[in-house]
Formats: C-alpha cells, sequence, structure tokens
C-alpha cells in the first residue's frame, strides 16, 4: 500500500501541535476564564493520535515488517509505565487526602484505568448529584478511549492491506456513522454517552487515520499550505476561547478542533507554512514532547488543589493556579525523564522487552492490590473517628428532592415530569410554586415538612434557571414553557417561589421580566437567595476539620463574594416589591457561618459544596413559617 508524506518519523510541528493541545486542557482546568472551550485540546490529541499511529502502520505494512506484537510493545512502552507510576503515587495521596467513600470509588477507577476502561468506568459514575470532587483518575476516560481504537485500527489495517478502495470507503463510513451517532446523541440529550463512549468519539481519530492515508492532494504553492494552516490555528482557537461548557459536544461542534488539527497535519506534511514554523519552535517542542506526562499529572493536582490538598497554599486564585500549572510542567518533565524514556526504546542500554514485561507485570498486581484493599476495606475507615464519619457520610446522603418525577436532572428528561405529583393543587390551604434549579430542588423537603396551612407544587430542572421567555428545545426550555404558558396560565396559586445557584449581578437582573410578569399576573413572588458556598464539600471539609484537629478549615475554603450577591438580591427584591429570603443571613448573619443545621452538631448545612442537606431545608422552612412569611 502506498503511504506518502504523511508518515514521516517525526516531525516537530506536530509536537508544538500537542503543546498547543495539552496547554489548552490545562489552562481550562486550571479555571482560566479566556479559555472556556479549552477542553478541545482531548480532541486535538485524538486526530494527532489517529494520524500518527496509522501512518506508522501502513508504513510498515509497505515494507512488509509490520507486527502485531511489536505494535503492541510499542503502545505498552508509550503508555503504561507512566500511568503505574501517576497510579501508584496518587494512590499514597489519596490515602492521606479522601474520605473511606471516595477511597472506594478511587479504588474502583485504579481498576479500571489499569484496564483501558476509564471511559466505561466514568460513563456510570456521570450525573448531576454524583460526587465529582475527588475523581483523581477522570483524565484517564481519554486513555481508555484511544487504547480501544488501537485494538481496532491494527487489526482492520492488516486485514485490507491489499483492498485499499474498501479500507478508505470503509473508514470514511465508519467516520461519518461514529460522528453522526456523537451528533443524534447530543441532540437527545444524552451528551455523556456521548462524550465516554468509544464509537461516538472514534470518528477524532478516524479524521486522523484518513489525513495520514494522503487521500487529498495539495497543490505545491506555498499559499495553499499558508491558508491551511491559518484556516487550522483560526478553528482550533475559536473553539478554545468561545466554546464552553454548555456548548453542545463532541457531536458536530467538535468538527471545529479536529479538522483544525487535521488541517495543520496535512499543512506540515506538505512543506509546511508560517504556522507550522512556529509549532516547530524549541519551547513548544519540548512542552510537546512531555505532553503525555503532563497531561497524566495535571488532574490529579487540579484535584487535589481544589480538595485543599496542597497543604500551604491557601490562595484560591491565580497563585494557586500557577502553583498546578508549574507544577504539572515539572512532574511531566521527571515522569518523561524518569520513566518514559527508560522504557520507551527497546535497547538493552535502557530495558528489554523481558525486564518490560516483568516490571509491569509486578507493578500492575500491586496497583491491583491497592484496588483490592481500597475496596474490600471500605476505604480504610479506621483513618477518622466516628464522629468524622457520619459527617462525611452526608456526601453520599440521599436528598429528598423528587428527582426523575418534579426534579428533572441529567439522567432523566422533561418527558419524565409527572404533573398529577408534581402540580396538583390542595383545594384545602395555600398553593406555592416553587420554579428553579437544584437549589429550588433542594428546599422542596423544607417546605413540605414546615408549612402547616400550605402545599407546594414543584417544577425544577438541574441547571435550569426560572425565567420566562427562553424556550429551546432542552429540558429547561420546556420546563420554562410548561409553567409559563401552560401551567400558571391556567392554574391559580397563592405564590410563586424562585431560585436558582446565583452567581452574579447578571444571574439576577436578567430575571426582571420574570418577575414583572408574574405581578401583572396577580401573583405573590418570593425571592430566596443564594446559601453559603465552598470549593470543596462541605462534609468532607469539616470530617477532615474533626480528624486533623482544625476547627476553622472549613472556614478558610468559603467562597467570597456570595454575601455581596445576597446584600445585591436583597435591594432588588425591595426594588420589586417582592419578598426576599435568605438563607446566607439565617446561616452566616452573625459573623460567622454556621457549619451544623442541627444543635447536637452531627448534620452539615450542605450536602455537598453549595446544595443544602434536608435538615437545613427544615431549618431554614420552620424560620420563614414562624416568622410568618409562608404559612
Amino acid at each position: 500500500m502506498c503511504v506518502g508524506k504523511s508518515a514521516l518519523p517525526h516531525r516537530n510541528d506536530i509536537d508544538g501541535l500537542r503543546a498547543v493541545a495539552i496547554i489548552q486542557v490545562v489552562l481550562f482546568h486550571t479555571g482560566i476564564p479566556s479559555f472556556s472551550g479549552a477542553y478541545i485540546g482531548v480532541d486535538v490529541f485524538f486526530v494527532i493520535s489517529g494520524y500518527l499511529l496509522t501512518g506508522i502502520i501502513l508504513r510498515e505494512i509497505a515494507r512488509d515488517s509490520f507486527s502485531l506484537g511489536t505494535f503492541y510493545e510499542r503502545r505498552i512502552r508509550r503508555i503504561v509505565p507512566a500511568l503505574i507510576a501517576m497510579l501508584l503515587t496518587c494512590s499514597i495521596a489519596c490515602y492521606f487526602l479522601l474520605l473511606p467513600q471516595d477511597l472506594v470509588r478511587f479504588g474502583h477507577s485504579l481498576f479500571s484505568a489499569l484496564l483501558s476502561g476509564s471511559n466505561f468506568y466514568f460513563w456510570t459514575q456521570a450525573g448531576y448529584f454524583k460526587p465529582d470532587h475527588a475523581k483523581v483518575l477522570l483524565h484517564t476516560w481519554s486513555l481508555g478511549v484511544e487504547e480501544q481504537f488501537y485494538l481496532f485500527l491494527p487489526l482492520t489495517l492488516l486485514a485490507l492491506r491489499r483492498r485499499r478502495a474498501l479500507l478508505i470507503w470503509g473508514l470514511i463510513g465508519l467516520t461519518v456513522m461514529s460522528l453522526g451517532v456523537a451528533e443524534w446523541l447530543v441532540l437527545h440529550r444524552e451528551a455523556e454517552t456521548a462524550f465516554y463512549m468509544p464509537f461516538s468519539r472514534a470518528w477524532e481519530l478516524l479524521v486522523g487515520s484518513l489525513i495520514a492515508m494522503d487521500l487529498v492532494s495539495l497543490p505545491k504553492a506555498r499559499i495553499w499550505r499558508e491558508l491551511l494552516a491559518a484556516t487550522g490555528v483560526l478553528l482550533i482557537g475559536f473553539a478554545a476561547c468561545w466554546f464552553s461548557p454548555k456548548t453542545p459536544f463532541p457531536g458536530a461542534s467538535a468538527l471545529l478542533p479536529c479538522v483544525g488539527a487535521a488541517l495543520l497535519l496535512m499543512a506540515g506534511a506538505n512543506g509546511g507554512s508560517i504556522c507550522t514554523g512556529l509549532l516547530s519552535l524549541p519551547p513548544l517542542v519540548f512542552v510537546g514532547t512531555i505532553s503525555y506526562s503532563v497531561y497524566l499529572w495535571h488532574w490529579p493536582l487540579v484535584t487535589f488543589a481544589k480538595m485543599g490538598g496542597i497543604q500551604g497554599v491557601t490562595d484560591k486564585g491565580p497563585l494557586q493556579k500557577l502553583i498546578v500549572l508549574l507544577a504539572s510542567l515539572l512532574l511531566g518533565w521527571l515522569s518523561w525523564r524518569l520513566v518514559e524514556q527508560p522504557f520507551r526504546e527497546r535497547r538493552a542500554v535502557t530495558i528489554s522487552s523481558r525486564q518490560l514485561y516483568t516490571t509491569l507485570t509486578a507493578a500492575s498486581v500491586l496497583v491491583l492490590a491497592v484496588a483490592a484493599v481500597c475496596t474490600m476495606t471500605r476505604g480504610l475507615p479506621g483513618r477518622f473517628p466516628p464522629i468524622a464519619m457520619r459527617i462525611g457520610n452526608y456526601l453520599d446522603a440521599a436528598q429528598e428532592m423528587r428527582i426523575g418525577s418534579c426534579f428533572i436532572t441529567s439522567g432523566n428528561h422533561f418527558s419524565d415530569f409527572k404533573p398529577d405529583t408534581c402540580t396538583k393543587l390542595d383545594p384545602s390551604g395555600h398553593n406555592y410554586l416553587l420554579i428553579g434549579d437544584s437549589h429550588a430542588a433542594a428546599l422542596w423537603f423544607g417546605l413540605y415538612h414546615a408549612l402547616k396551612q400550605g402545599h407546594i407544587l414543584q417544577v425544577t430542572s438541574s441547571g435550569c434557571s426560572p425565567l420566562l421567555g427562553q424556550y429551546d428545545s432542552s429540558d429547561c426550555g420546556d420546563m420554562r414553557r410548561y409553567v409559563y404558558e401552560a401551567l400558571l396560565p391556567r392554574t391559580h396559586v397563592d405564590g410563586v417561589i424562585l431560585t436558582e445557584h446565583w452567581q452574579s449581578v447578571t444571574d439576577i437582573e436578567r430575571l426582571e421580566p420574570t418577575i414583572k410578569w408574574l405581578q401583572m399576573n396577580k401573583i405573590s413572588v418570593y425571592l430566596v437567595g443564594p446559601v453559603q458556598e465552598y470549593d470543596a464539600p462541605l462534609p468532607m471539609l469539616m470530617a477532615f476539620a474533626i480528624k486533623r484537629r482544625e476547627p476553622m478549615l472549613p472556614e478558610r475554603h468559603l467562597l467570597s463574594g456570595v454575601d455581596q450577591l445576597d446584600r445585591f438580591l436583597h435591594a432588588k427584591a425591595a426594588e420589586w416589591q417582592v419578598v426576599y429570603l435568605s438563607p446566607w443571613q439565617q446561616f452566616c448573619g452573625t459573623g460567622r457561618c454556621q457549619e451544623f443545621s442541627d444543635a447536637e452538631g452531627e448534620i452539615p448545612v450542605l450536602t455537598d459544596t453549595n446544595h443544602l442537606t434536608n435538615a437545613a431545608s427544615v431549618r431554614l422552612a420552620k424560620d420563614w413559617v414562624t416568622r410568618g412569611v409562608l404559612q
């Protein structure tokens, strides 16, 4: 089979493109606001991987030197040693930094990462209220996708090596099918499945494979290479800066970074350009060379930093981000120098095949043993005092929100909403309609149990502001349309309770048309303000505060700015002439935020970083009823 320039052994511009990809990923995960879509760096990696591996395999097949055994040994040398070093190091850190239930989940993820199934495992762990604060190995999902692709690619290329036309059209067909499946899943609100599954990600690697086959001959004039490369840079840059976590992904929107990467690869394979020359600059080549190890280490560092696990670093702003970035580069370089390099070459002066398999077998057994200890001992609970364990268990405590019927999350759709249960009137008392996101849903339990003469109707959806008029095709849009076009015009309620996860002044100001509409329809409005927030789950912080005898630990992780939002909301409520209810004043009005919702000091106010426990919800609602605000 003919293989052209795409199969060149090494290109500095590809290392530079790797550097751009890993820098984007690290910037996104450290929370740099200007790069809200920089998660597309992973998609760029996928295209590069498909391109390089296909080129290598085709070149060796053409020379009649391809061996499956040699191919998979190269993959093992490239991926597994650095991965195992990271897994074992994280295991030590997690012993000190994770609660028992989190350590159990870490054990599960260890097992999955070692067996190349992380994408399947983390897919099962996806969900609105699934704990995500301690997913130390979440980033290994992409390794799972790539490693599963490695099982398919060489066998396909080998089987069809003498039938080039069938191979080309087969790969094109698979690419189109995979992209179609991804887009279908995204459009049908199954983005998490599209994100993790190999059949909806394969097209990104196959784009690289198709480029490696030199299906398109470019004109020799340099201007065409310059146009291709510049377009590629613009596509990747646009996606990195203008996409956001709310962008439907990874369906058709992922075409931008993938096509951008493909254009840069094509331009570099056909003589280069200004852009590919810039990518070949030594600093970028260096970062690209260590990019795999940087990727392995950056996410655990981000996770530990968010949990407060990097001792001595109390700053949650630019300083912490800079420390995580520099530490990722340093650990990536050390991993590349001390682990990747010795294992990469099959020379006698480094590590032979026999030494490779012996060492990795022993290390893998050790990883599996650690995973077994984490899971079979239920997370080594003896590390924590009993009271810390009881408080920490609220991380996994089920909160009564009527999920799936009156509260729609990512695990269901608005078609599952049950009007007969959620919006049925009680003719014998006052009827209040609770609208909003998960913060509204967290109030339902307290209102239901505290109201003596009232009845609560509930229409809530995760991440959904209770806004009038914004009726798109999402579950949130369906919820809003139902409330403002179907329910309220036909149903008399005594009041509407509005709240959401307030994060900015903009969130508050855009609510004004909704307030005015409700008032025009003579519906009383009750506006509920923000709750205290932390940068790590409060039950976890409280458990570690007890263990370490640091009572001020949760206070150090309290997010700033919530008090200003509370004051602004209070002022707007007065301006709009609506009733304002302030959880912030209830729990933090005395100068220091209360962390327990009960007098005995055993139930936290929050179940995670910003959602009320059932006990805190009841406490708030009882106070409102006692003051006569609600009946």
